[in-house]
């Protein structure tokens, strides 16, 4: 290779590298608007954790409501499914309003 070329070279390989050198990194304030962001979304996702069990919760016991009624209906007497059917309302009915309530508070 001829020197013209190699002295061309080296001096773009100089300039590519004083440039890279040159760009100044993120701000102080821009990192710590990240780093507040992410905590930000940490806690949240930490809040949520109850609420998505809780809703899980909630929909495995009206799953078993029903496998219950599918099951039993035709071996049950009136009164003992009412009851049944009443408790599980007393039961689910409130804890599904208060999961409701919590997902639209914006947690």
């Amino acid at each position: 290779m001829p020197d013209c070329e190699q002295d061309f070279i080296a001096r773009t390989m100089q300039r590519l590298a004083g440039e890279l050198s040159a760009e100044p990194g993120p701000s102080a304030a821009a990192m710590w608007w990240r780093l507040n962001l992410r905590m930000r979304q940490e806690r949240a996702r930490r809040a949520q954790a109850p609420l998505i069990w809780m809703t899980r919760i909630l929909y495995l016991a009206i799953a078993l409501l029903a496998a219950f009624l599918v099951t039993l209906m035709t071996q049950l007497s009136g009164p003992v499914v009412t009851t049944g059917l009443v408790a599980f309302g007393v039961l689910t009915i409130p804890a599904g309003i208060a999961l409701w309530g919590w997902a639209r508070s914006g947690f």
